[in-house]
C-alpha cells in the first residue's frame, strides 16, 4: 500500500502559512497564434492568485553566476496552486521572475513547488 502524504503536505502547508508570507502569483494575459489551428488567440485577462511561499537564500556554492545568479532566491510555495513558466511573484513592491519550477512529489501528490527567482523590477524587498 502506498504512503498517504497528504498529513505531510498539509503540516508543510501550515508552517508556510505561519512562518512564510502573502505573495501574487501573476499569471500575465496570453495571445498569440495557436500552434495546432493557427488561429490567433484572443488576449485573456492576467491572473492573480493569493499564494504563501518562504523565501531561502542560495549557498554560495550552489551560485554558479550563470544558472544561479548572486541575488536569485529559491521560493518554497504551497502546492494549492500550481505556477507555470512566465509566471512571476510579487510582494506588491517587487517583481520576482520565475526562472524554473520544481514540484516536490515523493509520490503523484505535490506537496509543495520550490521555485528559483530573480528579481525583475529595480528594487528588492526582502532580505
Amino acid at each position: 500500500m502506498p504512503y498517504d502524504y497528504s498529513r505531510l503536505k498539509n503540516r508543510g502547508a501550515a508552517l508556510i502559512k505561519k512562518y512564510g508570507y502573502s505573495l501574487s502569483l501573476v499569471r500575465p494575459a496570453k495571445s498569440g497564434i495557436d500552434p495546432a489551428t493557427g488561429d490567433r488567440l484572443s488576449d485573456a485577462e492576467q491572473q492573480i492568485f493569493s499564494v504563501n511561499g518562504i523565501d531561502q537564500q542560495y549557498k554560495q556554492s550552489e551560485v554558479d553566476g550563470t544558472l544561479i545568479q548572486t541575488d536569485d532566491k529559491k521560493i518554497l510555495l504551497t502546492a494549492e496552486t500550481a505556477p507555470e513558466q512566465g509566471d512571476y511573484l510579487t510582494d506588491g513592491l517587487s517583481r520576482w521572475d520565475i526562472i524554473t519550477i520544481t514540484p516536490v512529489k515523493p509520490a503523484n501528490d505535490v506537496l509543495l513547488y520550490s521555485l528559483q527567482v530573480r528579481l525583475g523590477g529595480q528594487n528588492g524587498v526582502r532580505g
